[in-house]
């Protein structure tokens, strides 16, 4: 339910991080305010997306200084108040998002799985209803929106396909009616939001995602529906009685899924947006469909972004004074803005030392702060707070002292520490060499990209490669 589209950003800019978090955010808290903060819960990673190219193409993402205070703040319960403050991007990602979690919560129901998808249809009914009204009175088909999961629903339950189809037609027969209701969204997306720019390449774009997302959805419940008896495509595709896919099977439906995805990237790339956008929502979507695979694709490089060696890990001190570097620059800013009132004099102390202590909790955040006044939201950004807590079991982990058998003196143990030093120096000689080779790589993975952090001493672009490294 929560989509395939998820970025992960632990190496990109601070512009591209803002971007993403302003319509990751954005898109949540104007689920907040039209449908009620419980429905905040269903965020979807692939409606963000959906946000993502639509400001692309109508510009507005190169104006998110200008919108509502709320969606700058790190606070998640800092909300807009009014629907005049809501871009429509996103308040179209938000109705689709209720959408989609209804016709998904339907589909539960019609397999039978239980009585908590009836409860969760019944707690969001009123939700349900909200965005199909707000679909409607942008005039977004939502009638012909309906028939494409009836027709889903009755495709399911029949088991029905065409005789004498092979197995990749119909798969993609049963992909047909989810692939037309995700381009109505994409089409009609540019129409609202985006000035009506590329509808077809947009139609193209929601087609082969449903596509994709439909059989890759199948390809990981094969396992689960075999167990329950429940509908899944590949076991009508690829008839048998086992509850494993056949591993031959298996790749043929990599290979399909591979296709569809390739089509999508070119889709992606033929929209009229910045080039270095379109690359990063293509490394987006090979760096998840890669990790729900499991096997490494292509990575695309991007402009001005090459693989990283690992930083070293900072002190207490220098965490210290990056921290105030940061809170100074953002206090005069603060006073530049005030025009250096007297009032502005008389709170910039306090100012300061709120920022300075934000910038020591929050070090990978603070380079995207606009200003003194979003580092107040931070402590209270469920996502931040979340990544500190779990920060703290590495950071115990290192403070604990190693655990093994005891140093012994003599010969034996100075032997085996030259035996040590050899391979590490081995290791090094190893990996300069393969450094060299690949143009800048350490040699652990396929491309040209370092990407599993557990074989090599080197950092990955978590967002753009194999799924070793997920930051």
């Amino acid at each position: 339910m929560f989509g395939l589209m998820k970025a992960r950003t632990c190496s990109a800019t601070p512009e591209v991080k803002r971007r993403r978090r302003m319509h990751y955010c954005g898109a949540c808290k104007t689920i907040g305010r039209l449908y009620g903060q419980k429905a905040r819960l269903l965020l979807n990673h692939d409606t963000v997306f959906l946000a993502e190219l639509l400001t692309a193409l109508s510009g507005d993402d190169q104006k998110l200084s200008e919108w509502a205070g709320q969606y700058r703040s790190y606070n998640c319960m800092s909300i807009p108040r009014h629907a005049a403050d809501m871009p429509l991007a996103l308040q179209l990602a938000a109705a689709g998002t209720m959408v989609m979690a209804e016709f998904k919560i339907a589909d539960h129901i019609s397999d039978q799985q239980g009585r908590r998808w009836r409860l969760a249809s019944r707690v969001y009914s009123h939700s349900f209803a909200r965005a199909a009204a707000h679909l409607e009175q942008w005039k977004f088909p939502f009638a012909e929106l309906r028939q494409c999961w009836s027709a889903q629903i009755d495709l399911e339950r029949h088991r029905a396909s065409e005789p004498g189809s092979t197995w990749d037609e119909r798969l993609v027969q049963y992909a047909g009616p989810t692939a037309k209701a995700t381009s109505l969204f994409f089409e009609h997306g540019a129409k609202i939001a985006a000035d009506g720019r590329a509808p077809n390449r947009m139609k193209e774009i929601g087609h082969r995602f449903g596509q994709l997302v439909y059989l890759l959805d199948a390809l990981e419940d094969y396992e689960a529906d075999a167990a329950s008896g429940g509908f899944n495509p590949l076991r009508l595709a690829f008839p048998s009685v086992e509850s494993r896919l056949d591993p031959r099977d298996r790749e043929k439906t990599i290979g399909l899924l591979r296709e569809i995805a390739s089509q999508l990237e070119s889709e992606i790339e033929g929209l009229p947006i910045q080039r270095e956008q379109a690359r990063m929502f293509t490394s987006r979507l090979r760096a998840n469909l890669s990790g729900r695979l499991g096997i490494k694709l292509p990575v695309i490089a991007q402009a001005g972004r090459t693989c990283t060696h690992h930083r070293p890990a900072h002190t207490l001190r220098q965490r210290l004074r990056e921290a105030i570097t940061v809170s100074r620059s953002l206090t005069t800013r603060h006073l530049e803005e005030r025009c250096g009132s007297v009032a502005s004099y008389l709170a910039a102390p306090f100012l300061f030392t709120y920022a300075t202590a934000a910038a020591f909790v929050f070090p990978e955040e603070t380079p995207s702060l606009g200003s003194v006044r979003e580092s107040f939201g931070m402590p209270f950004n469920l996502i931040l707070v979340g990544g500190l807590v779990r920060s703290w079991p590495g950071l115990i982990l290192k403070s604990t002292p190693p655990s093994g058998p005891k140093i012994t003196i003599g010969p034996e143990a100075g032997e085996a520490a030259g035996e040590a030093a050899d391979q590490a120096q081995m290791h090094a000689e190893h990996a300069a060499e393969a450094t060299k080779k690949r143009g800048g790589c350490c040699g652990c993975c396929d491309s040209d990209c370092c990407c599993d952090c557990s074989d090599c001493d080197c950092c990955c672009e978590c967002g753009d490669c194999c799924s070793g490294c997920d930051c």
